[in-house]
């Protein structure tokens, strides 16, 4: 005598089927029928889900490496930035002689970072009456580099200059790249002949222009 077990599936995969016993002269037949399942469906959709997830874990590596470096980056904007500085108003007394009366050195600072340098030029129309325009004296103008720091080198490429009138005094100085520098300035009087204009005050304003270099 044989045996043959059958099995059927249901869409769940939980099997229910018939067993069939057989005898080799077929007069024998006797069916069997295995009890059905009763089958709670959220709780089994429940389960296949954790089984799902433990398998992946299952799958994962074993260790996990954490990020052992990292970085950062900062980042400063320097602005362009060029300047001059005068020193404050200064007046002087004439020695009633017919000497060139020259006042006390003034210091001017100019500072700057363009690439190329940066160009200084101070100009000075002549000395005036206010009370009376007509008078005038020519203003003489001497420049002279008293010290400078910074990548570029500094250069007084007009270190004298005379007004005449109509036409202004002006002396200039340069340099090559950023830095700061600090430039000493006389300015004179020029009398010829003290009895040939009149009493009074005389005044001139020196104007100190910087420019960065093209």
């Amino acid at each position: 005598m044989t045996e043959e077990v059958i099995l059927g599936k249901r869409r769940l995969g939980f099997p229910i089927g018939l067993l069939r016993v057989q005898s080799k002269d077929r007069n024998l037949y006797e069916k069997f029928q295995f009890p059905k399942l009763k089958v709670n469906l959220p709780k089994m959709k429940n389960y296949l889900r954790l089984v799902a997830v433990v398998a992946v874990l299952a799958l994962a590596p074993s260790a996990v490496h954490a990020q052992t470096t990292a970085s950062q980056t900062f980042t400063m904007v320097v602005p362009s930035s060029i300047s001059i500085s005068a020193p404050a108003a200064v007046s002087l007394t004439h020695d009633q002689t017919d000497n060139p009366q020259a006042f006390p050195v003034q210091t001017w600072t100019v500072r700057g970072n363009a690439r190329n340098g940066m160009t200084v030029s101070f100009a000075s129309d002549s000395f005036v009456n206010p009370a009376d325009t007509t008078f005038k004296r020519n203003a003489k103008l001497d420049l002279a580099l008293k010290s400078s720091n910074g990548t570029g080198a500094w250069n007084v490429t007009v270190p004298s200059s005379t007004s005449t009138g109509t036409t202004p005094a002006t002396v200039t100085a340069t340099t090559t790249g950023v830095g700061r520098a600090s430039l000493d300035l006389v300015v004179s009087f020029l009398t010829e002949d003290f009895s040939s204009f009149v009493a009074g005050t005389y005044t001139t304003t020196v104007v100190g222009t910087v420019v960065a270099n093209p």
